[in-house]
């Protein structure tokens, strides 16, 4: 008889290995369990592209933890526990107030509000104005 313990490495089972696999790992731990808007948005921008993002988001959904999770904050997460959609906090260039836009929306606008927008677009022309003018 064989022993298969000298051809196969034994290891116990660990359901949260896809953790190592994550685009999380190596950056600053700050970012996912910080409560700064501007922190969580580099978290949430970094797990866009994490190879094990679903799983992360499942395991977030059924544990309550803290931070930043399968791309989603605390508050996104309870939110959707709730039944209602699940939403990013994303953060206006403009007024840099915090708000929320839907996960899953199509619409990537960078602006809380039409009047956070056009406020940028006339600060845009006055700015190209005066670059013109100084010229001549």
């Amino acid at each position: 008889m064989v022993n298969d313990s000298e051809h196969y490495e034994i290891r116990p089972f660990n359901p949260l290995e896809w953790r190592n696999q994550g685009a999380c790992v190596g950056n600053p731990v700050k970012f996912w369990f910080s409560d700064i808007a501007a922190e969580q948005a580099k978290a949430i921008r970094i797990c866009d592209i994490c190879p094990v993002l679903e799983q992360c988001k499942e395991y977030a959904l059924t544990h309550r933890e803290y931070g930043v999770w399968g791309g989603l904050t605390e508050a996104a997460r309870r939110r959707a526990q709730r039944g209602k959609p699940l939403v990013k906090i994303v953060v206006c260039h403009k007024c840099h107030g915090q708000y929320e836009r839907d996960f899953y929306a199509v619409s990537k606008s960078k602006y809380c509000s039409d009047r956070c927008r056009k406020k940028q677009h006339r600060d845009n022309e006055k700015s190209r104005y005066v670059t013109k003018g100084a010229i001549r």
